[in-house]
C-alpha cells in the first residue's frame, strides 16, 4: 500500500496519515480513522481537515458533542469549511434544536453556495424549516 510507504518513509507526512484516514471512513472503519487523524492533528494544528474529518467520525459514533466541538474547532482555526456545518446540522437536527441546524445550515451556504452536495444542504435546509413550524 503506497500510503504505508509513504508513512513508513516519513512518519510526519501528515497528508498520508489524512488520506489512510479518508479510507477509513469510507468503510466505517471509524477507530483506525480517528487514530490517523488525531496523529494528523498532532503533526499539523493549522490543517483544519483532520478536525473536520474526527467531526463526522464522531457523529457516525453517535459522539454528538464531540462532534459539535470538533467542528467548532475546525473554525477556530479559520477558514471556510462548509462541511463541519453540515455535521454541526446534523448533530442538532439529532438534539430536535431546530433553530440551531438551521442556523448551520445557512452558515454552510454562505461558506459554499455552489458547487457539490449544495442541492442536498439546500433540500435539508428545507426540510429542516419546515420540521421547525
Amino acid at each position: 500500500m503506497s500510503l504505508q510507504t509513504a508513512i513508513d518513509l516519513n512518519d510526519r507526512f501528515e497528508l498520508a496519515y489524512v488520506n489512510w484516514a479518508r479510507m477509513d471512513l469510507a468503510s466505517a472503519d471509524y477507530k483506525d480513522a480517528d487514530t490517523a487523524l488525531l496523529k494528523a492533528s498532532r503533526l499539523d494544528a493549522n490543517d483544519v481537515v483532520p478536525f473536520v474529518l474526527l467531526a463526522y467520525s464522531a457523529l457516525a459514533q453517535g459522539r454528538l458533542q464531540e462532534a459539535v466541538t470538533l467542528s467548532q474547532k475546525a473554525h477556530a482555526v479559520g477558514g471556510s469549511h462548509a462541511f463541519a456545518h453540515r455535521v454541526a446540522a446534523r448533530v442538532f437536527e439529532q438534539q430536535n434544536q431546530l433553530e440551531r441546524a438551521i442556523a448551520e445550515l445557512k452558515l454552510c451556504l454562505e461558506e459554499q453556495p455552489d458547487g457539490p452536495g449544495v442541492d442536498a444542504v439546500r433540500s435539508e435546509l428545507e426540510l429542516v424549516q419546515s420540521l421547525e413550524r
